[in-house]
């Protein structure tokens, strides 16, 4: 037990946080990877688990390994965990255990999520066993991608054991809603080219309007005083859509709250490669289904060019219904207006998302 006061750590002040790890933990970490299930999920582990001179003599090492970053996991002061960042066969590698009695709660995405904004170099690399779906989704919403497959024996499970390698690299998008097929994450300054891109496609501009961003200064300022900055100020904003299979970007898709509507506004916008496939409206869906669940909105409205009618369709199919004309500004021409309210019905099998676990 270690009190929140007593220990300077990363992330303090949260119910998960990070410090350096003592001798004193040690005895927690053992009694950890003692426990079935977690060797059961962790697969690669010491032979004998209760062979505790061995395994206190590899911590031992680590300790002494100033390559070595280690980090005890404190959730509500207590002990839960450990994460470190090491070298393995010349590529940097980031692992993490966490005591049964937490899982389930979002510690190790928090604590991981911590652990990255210490742990700056890139590429860096986790794995986990193929069967370990929590362990691969926590990594996944930190912004690592499956690049590889490898095999290795278990002493857990007395036999070989296949596992998935994953991949994080530069952008470190954080994942906030997912679907089958789709990732929604965070912007961030290094999605400039996409935007620069998706912003000057002849479909943007035409159905969307000119930004006026040419450059990747440009891109980078309208992600840093729109979404970014949308992100602190409502909780909401738009968000990168991406492929789940490829890691491609494909478009935006997100809330927005502008000074000129009385209620939060949806968004998208897709490049065209992507268009006609379902990918807006299933981004679309699982937008409103956040809004409605987890923000708490009782009602959304979207706004659309009266010859857009591609978008139109999709705002009718996901409840939305027609319910005036406006103007943005005094000179601006006519658009239509849509609003959606509390207890339209929405697609479960689209809009539903992923706990973080």
């Amino acid at each position: 037990m270690v009190a929140d006061d007593l220990m300077p750590g990363v992330g303090k002040g949260t119910a998960v946080w990070l410090r350096d790890v003592a001798e004193s933990d040690l005895e927690q970490f053992f009694q950890h990877q003692r426990e079935p299930e977690g060797r059961q999920m962790a697969v690669f582990t010491p032979k004998d688990p209760e062979d505790k001179e061995t395994y206190l003599a590899h911590w031992h090492r680590l300790l002494a390994d100033a390559g070595v970053v280690k980090k005890s996991i404190l959730y509500q002061g207590q002990v839960a965990g450990h994460l470190v960042y090491f070298d393995q066969f010349g590529e940097k590698e980031v692992g993490y255990w966490l005591g049964r009695d937490f899982w389930g709660r979002g510690i190790a995405t928090q604590a991981l999520q911590l652990f990255l904004q210490e742990v700056t170099v890139r590429p860096v690399y986790g794995r986990a066993a193929t069967d370990n779906l929590a362990s691969i989704r926590v990594l996944e919403k930190c912004g690592f991608r499956p690049c590889g497959m490898s095999k290795g024996f278990s002493f857990a499970r007395g036999r070989e054991v296949e596992e998935v390698l994953l991949r994080l690299d530069a952008r470190i998008g954080e994942v906030v809603l997912e679907t089958d097929r789709l990732w929604l994450t965070k912007l961030m300054p290094a999605d400039a080219p996409f935007i620069l891109r998706l912003l000057n496609e002849p479909t943007f501009i035409e159905n969307i309007g000119d930004r006026g961003v040419r450059t990747m200064e440009d891109a980078e300022a309208y992600i840093l005083n729109g979404p970014v900055a949308s992100y602190a100020r409502f909780g909401f904003g738009l968000y990168l859509v991406e492929s789940r299979a490829t890691g491609e970007a494909m478009g935006l898709c997100g809330l927005l709250k502008r000074e000129v509507l009385d209620d939060v506004d949806i968004g998208y916008a897709f490049l065209p490669a992507f268009c006609g496939n379902g990918y807006a409206r299933e981004a679309a869906t699982a937008v409103l289904h956040h809004a409605q669940q987890t923000l708490g909105l009782k009602r959304l409205v979207a706004i659309v060019s009266p010859h857009n009618q591609p978008s139109i369709r999709l705002l009718e199919k996901i409840g939305f219904r027609y319910e005036k004309m406006v103007r943005l500004t005094a000179n601006a021409p006519e658009i239509k207006l849509f609003a959606w309210e509390t207890g339209v019905f929405l697609d479960k099998a689209i809009a539903q998302t992923a706990p973080i676990i």
